[in-house]
C-alpha cells in the first residue's frame, strides 16, 4: 500500500513538473523597449506550427494610453519567410486599439508591466 502511495506521489509530481515545464517553453513573448520616454514596447510573439513553420506576430504597445498595435505577421518556412507587409511601420503610421481579448490584453499586461517599465527606465 504504501508502495502505491509513493508511486501516485511521484506520476503527480512528474507531471506537475512536467505542465509546469511546457507552460515555460509555450510562452512564445519576447518584449523589448522602443523608447524610454513614450512608455512604447515592441512585442515580439512566435508559434511554432510543427512542419508548416513558425508564425511571427509583431505588435507595438504603447502604455501611457494602454493601446496596441499588430505591425506585422509573417510565416517562417524552411522554404523562406511570407511576410504580410513589406515596409517597417513606425509608430506614426500605425493605428493602435484598446485590448479586449484575453490574448492582446496579456501582452498589454506582459509589456507594461513594472520589471518592463523598470527595463525600458536603465
Amino acid at each position: 500500500m504504501l508502495l502505491r502511495i509513493i508511486f501516485i506521489a511521484f506520476v503527480a509530481i512528474a507531471n506537475i513538473s512536467l505542465a509546469t515545464s511546457t507552460q515555460l517553453i509555450e510562452d512564445p513573448l519576447s518584449i523589448s523597449p522602443i523608447s524610454h520616454q513614450s512608455a512604447m514596447f515592441s512585442a515580439l510573439e512566435l508559434h511554432d506550427m510543427g512542419d508548416l513553420g513558425t508564425q511571427e506576430i509583431q505588435y507595438v504597445v504603447n502604455c501611457q494610453n494602454k493601446t496596441m498595435s499588430l505591425t506585422g505577421f509573417a510565416v517562417i518556412t524552411p522554404s523562406g519567410r511570407v511576410t504580410s507587409n513589406d515596409t517597417n511601420a513606425n509608430s506614426n503610421s500605425i493605428s493602435f486599439y484598446k485590448p479586449t481579448y484575453e490574448h492582446d490584453v496579456r501582452i498589454l499586461h506582459q509589456a507594461c508591466g513594472e520589471a518592463s517599465v523598470r527595463k525600458a527606465m536603465k
